[in-house]
């Protein structure tokens, strides 16, 4: 065992009485290698039929595969099992609608379509549905035929962040050569080069992504054949730059450092200037979850006045204000008086 196993439709399944036809309409999912999600399959749209189970288990080990029946009152729910050998299934419904069947040997690493139905399914086709298992091999691989071509498939989320590089995972055919084009966004054909093994390639672009929108194509060509499939992306909701405010007040004692503190966007990094005081650029960080900042001057302020600009730069993007501070007299401050 271990080799890649063909999957296998079942048709026309005739079981306790009720004929079951499983066409081919119900598998949308492209045969694609890749290392498998545990993420397991939900109801597709419109089905009643609900697989709950891990649908990529290790070659040649036992495994359950379970659900559950919605809305519908069976109670038996029949299985094409994918391979020749194996046939159907016909497996209870719980009065809960659950339902579980035990492959006990396994299968062979590769990828096997799996057929549901339960009772009227020839008539109303939301009683019927397919999943696609994917079974690894010892190094947690599902394994291809070499002269097999798979459809380039991207597989990350279609979102990028303002003002970063953009990274995009995907499987096409094993060795293939994939070419990724976004006009606007300043990509030109870069290439990359999918997996010898699996067909897994990864992406991160050469630019910065700033629009709220990009179109990207991404393209494979190999000797088995070629495709392309074009996807837009778009910028994740960020919230809007924070306004940069001094919180303190304008003043200062003579003779002391000057102590600042404010809001601005998390994680922001704050320039403060004021040229008569002999501040030039000083920087402080914005904490990263509150926005708060705080900067104590490196110079004693002596004027009576000083002119303080404090900028913000973040990926967001950038404001600044300018606030005057004055002098005031310290408390502590005592006149000298001479004794007559």
């Amino acid at each position: 065992m271990g080799a890649f196993t063909k999957s296998v439709r079942v048709c026309g399944i005739a079981v306790l009485g009720f004929g079951l036809t499983f066409g081919t309409a119900a598998l949308a999912a492209p045969a694609v290698a890749s290392e498998p999600s545990a993420v397991s399959q939900t109801t597709r749209s419109g089905s009643v039929i609900e697989v709950t189970s891990d649908l990529s288990p290790t070659e040649d080990t036992a495994f359950d595969l379970a659900g559950v029946v919605h809305g519908v009152d069976v109670d038996e729910i029949v299985i094409g099992l994918g391979l020749p050998d194996h046939g159907t299934a016909t497996v209870p419904v719980a009065a809960d609608g659950s339902f579980a069947y035990t492959f006990e040997d396994g299968l062979a690493a590769g990828r096997h379509t799996i057929d549901l139905a339960v009772e009227g399914a020839v008539q109303d086709e939301s009683r019927s549905r397919s999943v696609l298992l994917e079974v690894r091999d010892a190094d947690g691989i599902v394994p291809l035929p070499d002269d097999r071509f798979t459809p380039v498939e991207v597989r990350s989320e279609a979102t990028y962040q303002r003002g970063e590089r953009l990274t995009v995972q995907g499987v096409a055919t094993p060795g293939a050569e994939v070419t990724i084009t976004g006009w606007s966004a300043g990509v030109y054909g870069e290439e990359v080069r999918a997996d010898e093994r699996d067909g897994r390639w990864s992406w991160t672009s050469s630019n910065t992504m700033f629009d709220a929108t990009q179109l990207f194509t991404f393209a494979q060509e190999h000797e088995t054949g070629s495709d392309s499939a074009p996807i837009e992306f778009a910028a994740v909701a960020e919230e809007a730059l924070t306004p940069l405010e001094v919180e303190s007040e304008a003043t200062y004692v003579r003779g002391k450092r000057l102590t600042v503190e404010g809001v601005a966007t998390p994680g922001a990094e704050i320039t403060i200037a004021g040229w008569g005081a002999g501040v030039y650029g000083e920087k402080v960080t914005a904490d990263e979850q509150s926005g708060r900042w705080s900067w104590t001057s490196s110079n004693t302020m002596y004027d009576a006045t000083q002119l303080f600009t404090f900028s913000q730069e973040h990926r967001l993007g950038s404001a600044s204000e300018s606030i005057e501070f004055r002098a005031v007299t310290d408390a502590a401050f005592s006149p000298y008086t001479a004794k007559a």
